[in-house]
């Protein structure tokens, strides 16, 4: 588990158990509705930043989904501030987002550099996160 995503569960976990336990006590009074509508939106936006440095410190993440989350999250913010209207539903104006990492992803198509032997190589990008691992072929 990801550092920032362990350190927000446990910030998480510990306000949630004192604002319990003060509703308890009777010190405040604790409306969990009223809460949940601000902390599902603020795990979207830590999730889509975990998901996003991730990706730029090229220790996995995916930059399409952490920006989705990020994006997605933070108008439900706005929505619950009074900034704009977005409900969880409108999920389904964002489909325009597909066609801009579609354009993104062209980016990263293969290319091809040249002769390689007797065949020819085709080289991925340079934007792979993922690698199995190094052998050379020194032996017929």
């Amino acid at each position: 588990m990801n550092n920032l995503f362990r350190y927000f569960l446990a910030v998480f976990l510990i306000t949630i158990g004192v604002m319990l336990v003060m509703a308890n006590v009777g010190v405040v009074s604790f409306n969990l509705n009223l809460a949940w509508q601000y902390i599902y939106p603020i795990f979207f936006v830590v999730i889509g930043i975990n998901w996003l440095f991730g990706f730029f410190r090229k220790r996995g993440g995916s930059w399409e989904m952490g920006s989705f989350l990020l994006l997605f999250g933070s108008l439900l913010l706005m929505d619950r501030m009074d900034w704009i209207v977005f409900t969880f539903w409108d999920i389904f104006k964002l489909w325009p987002l597909l066609i801009v990492y579609i354009g993104f992803n062209l980016f990263r198509r293969e290319r091809f550099t040249g002769e390689y032997g007797s065949g020819k190589e085709w080289k991925k990008g340079d934007f792979s996160m993922f690698t199995v691992g190094d052998h050379e072929y020194s032996e017929p």
